[in-house]
């Protein structure tokens, strides 16, 4: 694999044979591979070599039209079809040709998804929801079912055979998920004006559906949206019934204040709320029980202000590719990025809930609920992802409630405070 500072061109004798150069080329990553690629396409017009031009080939090269037009002239029998096909699409895509690689993926995915696998197919739909047109559209293709799972234990992601699958693993198997693309595109580009119309979209598989719905409630809540977040009562409700009681305490609260409380505490009990949708497999544990591996009161969030944008950890089994979603108009763009600018300088999420509860309490200490919340608050320092601030917020709320509820059950429960 070439690396800036080699020797720019692979060595000679790796020419000697029409194997080892294409091997080369297509593997190698040199910064000649895509011209030498072009001259043996040229030389031979053998299929291997169209193939091997095309998925080396940057969009700005003079010659990418030209090799478009041959990608899509492959016949669907070529043995190169597939690879013609969706090199051809990703080039279209990436000199804004989003019209034209609409049609022909449109044209695959309708007349020639047995030509592909599983595995192909989702790269293929992972290109079609880059160039939805609508929202609709978008949700269409945004579940994305894995061609194979695995336990990563060892690094090498090689998939289990059927006897070492675990049941967790068997009860996965088949379950659509929103990939890199589909999750990263929802959690910081569209603002809740988008999000509540896609919240309520019934074409999504119902664990999706369940996903998105708490992400926008939570989310509406922390922005302060209580319009949107007193709307979403009933669709949360209907898709998680268990936490219904609490929804409704807060539909019924009076002022933004007494709302924000009424969240935090749900947020509280439910430690699987979050203000996103999660990314592949996701947290699989019950949203009002916490998570054996931390996985607790959107732990992504405590990587955030430290170490950038955590979900570029998350494998994607598609394709990273995103970019602007084509259907939102400019102000709902700026929406999208002014939202996630406010959600993600929160920090770890225990040290904000701690920080609201401590607000709260000192708000209105006769609430029969702050004795509670403030143990909670500090549960979550211990059980959530945390930073290195997490310390100050888990104190604060471990010595008010042993200092103005020392007699109360929640209180005799708290016996410490944690660090980060």
């Amino acid at each position: 694999q070439y690396v800036e500072g080699d020797d720019p061109n692979p060595p000679a004798f790796l020419k000697d044979d029409d194997l080892s150069d294409w091997l080369t080329t297509i593997q190698s990553g040199f910064p000649a591979a895509a011209d030498r690629a072009m001259e043996r396409w040229q030389t031979t017009h053998a299929e291997t070599w169209l193939v091997a031009a095309l998925s080396t080939l940057e969009f700005s090269h003079p010659k990418t039209a030209e090799l478009i037009a041959q990608g899509l002239n492959v016949k669907p029998g070529s043995a190169a079809f597939a690879s013609a096909r969706f090199h051809a699409i990703r080039l279209l895509i990436e000199t804004g040709k989003y019209d034209e690689a609409r049609q022909v993926l449109d044209q695959i995915l309708k007349n020639n998804r047995a030509q592909f696998d599983e595995s192909s197919l989702n790269l293929l739909t992972s290109k079609r929801l880059l160039v939805a047109r609508t929202l609709d559209e978008f949700l269409t293709y945004a579940p994305r079912v894995p061609a194979a799972l695995s336990w990563n234990d060892d690094g090498r992601e090689i998939p289990a055979d059927d006897e070492s699958v675990s049941t967790e693993m068997k009860d996965m198997k088949g379950q659509p998920r929103f990939d890199y693309d589909a999750g990263m595109s929802i959690n910081r580009q569209m603002p809740l004006s988008v999000l509540k119309v896609a919240g309520k979209n019934t074409s999504l598989p119902v664990a999706l559906r369940r996903d998105l719905a708490q992400a926008v409630w939570l989310r509406a809540a922390m922005l302060g949206d209580t319009k949107t977040a007193d709307e979403f009562v009933p669709v949360l409700s209907a898709l998680v019934p268990e936490l219904a009681p609490l929804l409704n305490e807060y539909l019924t609260a009076t002022t933004p204040q007494a709302k924000k409380a009424s969240a935090i505490y749900a947020w509280l009990k439910f430690p699987g709320l979050e203000p996103v949708v999660d990314l592949g497999i996701g947290r699989r544990t019950p949203l009002n029980q916490q998570d054996s591996y931390r996985d607790n009161w959107w732990c992504g969030a405590a990587f955030y202000p430290t170490e950038g944008d955590n979900e570029s950890e998350v494998i994607a089994f598609t394709g990273r590719a995103t970019h602007p979603l084509l259907f939102l108009s400019a102000a709902e763009k700026a929406a999208g990025e002014r939202e996630w600018n406010t959600l993600v300088p929160k920090g770890a999420a225990p040290n904000y809930i701690s920080q609201q509860v401590v607000q709260w309490a000192t708000r209105t200490p006769d609430d029969p609920r702050v004795p509670e919340a403030l143990h909670l608050a500090v549960t979550t320092t211990r059980f959530g992802c945390t930073d290195e601030n997490t310390g100050r917020a888990s104190k604060a709320a471990f010595d008010l409630l042993h200092r103005k509820y020392p007699n109360s059950p929640w209180a005799k429960k708290t016996k410490y405070w944690f660090n980060n």
